[in-house]
């Protein structure tokens, strides 16, 4: 009987074994399967992604990668997530160094550098303005008053951080300054998911992340490059410009994409790093064609804060392919188009006289 008893467990532990080879087995093979051309799509910093990669061979795991890559750089960036780098730097008195990780520095670089070249309309010291004006974490129900904004703008300059050399670490000279990084961090994503795909031998494939698009190769075998829209900010979906852009990034910024209406008034996302006010110059959009997305996502808050005349004068300046919306003033919803020199030589066939 005892010995029955043994076999019979033994018996039952060689089955289980056997369902667990299995199983290992179908989840090995489901994950390393493949799919042709796929579309991965998804949620991250309080947007959506769409990536598509020309290839005939891309295994299911691909994804999980860039949902990892993703999560990474949300988990870096993020002032909702009070754990988050950022939130971290934020806390820190003045004067306390901070160690920064490698996304943080190669960020802080590029940020630092679009500062400089707007003279401080990309600026994103300004996370607490950001948060009273309603567009953080918090969601006040009034306006600031005018004695609130005039104390808070002591804390606003990003020339009141000092990076060591190599970027790796900072401090804060004045107390109470914060950040918000959400006018260049989607372009980070964006790159960092460029890498990634192409670390992984990918050749052809476009990256989407609310708007700021990067792409690298060839959509199919018949065409060059990949058909990017540019859309009217009126939201009535109009495609003004298809931009087949190869290798290239592409970004935008608009009033009409977050903004907040009170009494008959919009008052815009874009904080001026003058008055510490929504800025108020007509301009409708900023879109960006650049080497990289997050340049791109800078440089286009940069110019939506400058101003359509000033942010064109910045565009020449650099050489960037720039296209601004201005509302034309007491008109049924008109825009005036500004293109810059770059810009227009990436248009295929005439620029479109409706707007001109």
């Amino acid at each position: 009987m005892e010995r029955k008893n043994i076999l019979l467990r033994y018996g039952k532990i060689r089955i289980f074994a056997l369902i667990i080879l299995i199983v290992g087995a179908a989840y090995y093979g489901l994950k390393h399967s493949y799919r042709a051309y796929p579309l991965y799509e998804g949620e991250t910093m309080g947007t959506y992604y769409r990536i598509k990669i020309n290839s005939p061979r891309v295994p299911l795991y691909i994804h999980d990668l860039i949902e990892k890559e993703l999560k990474q750089v949300n988990k870096a960036m993020s002032v909702f997530d009070k754990t988050s780098e950022i939130s971290r730097i934020n806390q820190a008195p003045a004067g306390e160094k901070i160690e920064l990780s490698p996304a943080m520095s190669e960020l802080m670089q590029t940020a630092e550098k679009v500062y400089k070249q707007s003279h401080g309309a990309f600026d994103p010291s300004l996370g607490k303005l950001i948060k009273v004006w309603g567009f953080g974490p918090q969601n006040p129900t009034e306006h600031p008053q005018k004695a609130d904004i005039e104390k808070l703008m002591q804390t606003v300059g990003f020339a009141k951080i000092e990076f060591s050399p190599d970027y790796k670490q900072m401090h804060k000279k004045v107390e109470g300054l914060e950040l918000n990084l959400s006018a260049i961090a989607k372009g980070y994503g964006v790159d960092r998911v460029y890498r990634l795909l192409k670390e992984k031998g990918y050749h052809d494939f476009i990256v989407d992340i609310g708007g700021e698009v990067r792409t690298f190769g060839n959509r199919n075998a018949e065409e060059a490059g990949w058909n990017v829209g540019i859309s009217s900010p009126d939201n009535s979906g109009r495609t003004v410009y298809v931009m087949n852009l190869q290798d290239k990034a592409i970004a935008t910024s608009g009033d009409y994409r977050n903004y907040k209406e009170e009494n008959g008034k919009r008052y815009a996302h874009t904080i001026s790093s003058q008055d510490g006010y929504p800025v108020e110059n007509n301009v409708a959009s900023v879109t960006i064609i650049s080497d990289n997305c997050m340049e791109a996502d800078a440089y286009a808050t940069a110019i939506m804060a400058l101003g359509a005349q000033q942010g064109m004068a910045l565009a020449e300046q650099q050489n960037m392919a720039v296209l601004i919306f201005e509302h034309i003033p007491n008109s049924q919803g008109e825009y005036k188009l500004w293109h810059s020199e770059e810009f227009k030589k990436m248009v295929k066939g005439p620029l479109y006289e409706q707007y001109q």
